[in-house]
């Protein structure tokens, strides 16, 4: 009990700041996500509220976000908003799923160039999606696809309301000088109560202006924490669909957990946080709320607030749901345009531009990964772009791999002479007496017949080599068969042989797979001095 009270004097204010950023932020993304204003406030609750229970991170925090608002609006468009809690419910069997076989150790596999371009992707879809209420079009035909989207709008843009225009360029201005001025605070907790204020004296014609305001496009808005979901549905697009949100979640939460982490020095368990977002995703989809992911903005801005345990959450949580129960029938008169700008303000700082220009200047490849990602993204689908640029970067990796890392160092006349690096390789055009080949990182399938056709390729300018183990830390079964076969076509060729830096586990592979007799104990050496004091240097 005594930490129960603890942990709340401790995380009080954190909660509280979190609480008044997660209402604005939670209002929008659900609009954005093609759901109603309350759904995103249900998720913010009770995501937030299971998430702080059962997760493992003192630090992240679950809600709507904008990773999934792509995938949720194009599911909403083609299946109705009213399948959404449905969805929920599924993606949180789907993480469930994925923490009983432990899935999160393969998230290794997904590079950070490929997030850049995820998180890219979500900012310009998100920008795209809020178009409408930029330009005051909401009268148009809509479409499924983004580029679809974006040339209705463009051919449409001469009917654009100046009116409402105005009003989110002014959102978006006072948002950047909120931001200016006072940087420790979201500027969003300044802007949408000013929107709403605004929204009011419109709806009450005392500011003579039109403009569309949330309880206009939503008719019927009510709220409510304690609504169990009334149709849950179960077929084939529900599946698929959570699978992918369910991916993008996991991939977010661990991200978002992971930068939590670094920022405070302390460690998360991710087992335990899928099973907490699992838990809030259905939670969530229960109660009628959206799918749930952790939130980057939100959880940098709790760590910075002075949390210390998962508390924090937990109040921001209940924070969320009595104000939004209280005060949900104001938050209705935001203008549609202020969301829009709140929603494309936060859009600008998720785009990656500063680690796309270093890629474009320090590694073309993943710039090629990360430009892909967003390309399909917008093109596609989501879901598709983060396969497709793992796989391309997978494959990048397997090239870069297969050239077998590895240094040569040549020695005449019982004197070493120099060493030649992977870049250095065509210098070795005259003879010497001793090479020691150094075989780096792992040798296998993959890059072992480029590692036998480097050394076949020299062969006629030494007459001894020293394969040298010592920075071999794998090595599999088709390693171990190309190193027979590499030692075997040097014996034929006359070449004197050495082994060394062996470790336990290489040797006892080696000596394993030893039927043709061609490795023999005389060649292995401790280590590569001992091999050269037997040719006969003096050391």
């Amino acid at each position: 009990m005594q930490n129960i009270i603890t942990n709340i004097k401790n995380n009080w204010k954190s909660g509280l700041t979190v609480a008044l950023v997660s209402i604005p932020l939670s209002l929008s993304l659900s609009v954005a996500s093609g759901a109603s204003p309350a759904e995103g406030l249900i998720t913010a609750v009770w995501a937030g509220l299971i998430a702080g229970i059962f997760g493992s991170s003192n630090y992240n925090i679950i809600g709507p976000a904008g990773a999934l608002t792509g995938v949720l609006a194009l599911f909403a468009f083609q299946n109705g908003p009213e399948l959404l809690p449905s969805l929920a419910i599924i993606t949180g069997i789907f993480i469930l799923i994925a923490y009983f076989f432990k899935i999160q150790k393969y998230m290794v596999l997904i590079p950070r160039s490929v997030m850049v371009g995820f998180s890219t992707g979500v900012a310009i879809l998100i920008i795209i999606s809020q178009l409408r209420s930029v330009f005051g079009l909401h009268n148009l035909e809509s479409a499924a696809e983004p580029l679809h989207n974006l040339g209705i709008i463009f051919g449409n843009i001469a009917s654009s309301d100046l009116v409402t225009f105005l009003l989110f360029f002014i959102g978006v201005m006072s948002l950047y000088l909120f931001n200016r001025m006072i940087p420790k605070i979201p500027p969003a907790i300044f802007l949408a109560p000013i929107g709403i204020f605004v929204g009011f004296l419109i709806s009450k014609n005392i500011i003579p202006i039109e403009t569309m305001l949330l309880n206009q496009k939503y008719s019927n808005l009510d709220f409510s924490l304690f609504s169990f979901v009334s149709n849950f549905t179960v077929n084939k697009v529900i599946l698929v669909t959570g699978a992918s949100v369910a991916f993008i979640a996991i991939l977010e939460t661990l991200i978002s957990a992971k930068i939590a982490g670094n920022m405070t020095k302390t460690k998360f368990n991710s087992g335990k946080e899928f099973f907490g977002l699992s838990l809030a995703n259905i939670g969530s989809g229960l109660f009628g709320g959206l799918p749930a992911t952790g939130v980057f903005v939100r959880t940098g801005l709790n760590a910075k607030s002075g949390a210390t345990h998962k508390t924090s959450q937990t109040i921001q949580a209940i924070v969320v749901g009595i104000v939004s129960a209280v005060l949900f029938t104001t938050f209705t008169y935001i203008p549609l345009a202020v969301i829009a700008s709140i929603l494309f303000f936060a859009s600008i700082r998720m785009l990656e531009i500063k680690d796309m220009k270093k890629y474009w200047k320090y590694s073309k490849k993943d710039f090629a990964v990360a430009l892909l990602v967003v390309v399909l993204m917008i093109a596609i689908d989501s879901v598709i772009g983060l396969l497709a640029g793992t796989i391309l970067a997978l494959l990048f990796f397997v090239e870069s791999f297969s050239k077998g890392h590895f240094d040569i160092a040549r020695n005449r006349g019982n004197q070493f002479i120099d060493r030649l690096y992977e870049g250095d390789f065509e210098k070795f055009n005259e003879p010497v007496d001793v090479v020691v080949y150094s075989f780096k990182g792992s040798l296998t399938y993959v890059n072992g017949e480029t590692h036998k056709d480097r050394i076949q390729e020299k062969t006629n300018l030494f007459n001894t080599i020293i394969l040298r183990m010592r920075e071999l830390g794998h090595i599999d079964h088709d390693g171990v068969e190309i190193l027979h076969e590499i030692i075997e076509e040097l014996i034929a060729q006359g070449k004197t042989v050495y082994i060394s830096g062996l470790s336990e586990q290489i040797h006892s592979e080696l000596t394993k797979f030893n039927n043709d007799g061609h490795i023999t104990e005389s060649m292995i050496t401790k280590n590569t001095t001992s091999a050269l004091q037997e040719i006969g240097f003096i050391i």
